[in-house]
């Protein structure tokens, strides 16, 4: 999303005139792909007062362990620029860490 700074809808009916996109607006805030998906988006003709709503639980309501898995399964696709398949990206597989730790010289009894 290409932001201007000061004037970043906070609600989709910002993007909205009538029952129309309002193209200029959208063009404004979005770029690439992101505005051509919005523009062929139709719109309904009733309409609905905007809210917020949570895509990652059944009543669109967040809570925080919904954030933690939503997070936490991005990172294990790479999505979130660490590395894939949850490994650090320190360069350090799992495996090397488990390794490594398993050999650190400690009391049988901590």
């Amino acid at each position: 999303m290409r932001r201007e700074r000061g004037d970043e809808p906070r609600w989709v009916s910002q993007l909205i005139h009538g029952n129309e996109w309002d193209k200029a607006a959208v063009r404004r805030h979005l770029e690439g792909e992101d505005m051509e998906t919005v523009l062929v988006i139709p719109l309904s003709k009733h309409r609905i007062r905007d809210r917020i709503v949570w895509n990652h639980t059944k009543s669109g309501v967040y809570i925080t362990s919904s954030g933690y898995l939503m997070t936490r399964e991005m990172r294990l696709n790479g999505e979130l620029g660490g590395a894939a398949k949850g490994e650090p990206s320190g360069g350090v597989t799992r495996d090397e860490a488990w390794k490594e730790l398993w050999g650190l010289s400690v009391p049988p009894r901590v």
